[in-house]
């Protein structure tokens, strides 16, 4: 599997613009730590990227996504090399 670059801020926003300091909770006393919020983010996210390539119609045999930060890490079973590239295009290109 090789590696992929791609520009943060390029590509469609499937969160909605500056969706991250919107959304993120503010963590009372007492509350859930900024990690715990950081986790919850990124989970979000991998659902939002697998809603994406499913909604797009491609085949995937056991999609897993995982995202730390700015990187998403995809795994599973497709068809093809040309399936995986466009599926590797379409979340990389995902702001």
């Amino acid at each position: 599997m090789g590696l992929l670059d791609f520009v943060k801020s390029a590509g469609e926003s499937i969160f909605g613009k500056d969706d991250d300091e919107k959304s993120a909770p503010q963590a009372p006393s007492g509350g859930p730590s900024a990690e715990d919020v950081a986790r919850m983010k990124n989970r979000r996210k991998a659902a939002g990227l697998v809603q994406l390539v499913q909604g797009l119609g491609f085949e995937v045999e056991d999609m897993t996504v995982k995202v730390e930060g700015d990187v998403a890490t995809v795994g599973g079973k497709v068809g093809s090399q040309e399936t995986r590239e466009k599926i590797l295009l379409a979340i990389g290109n995902t702001a």
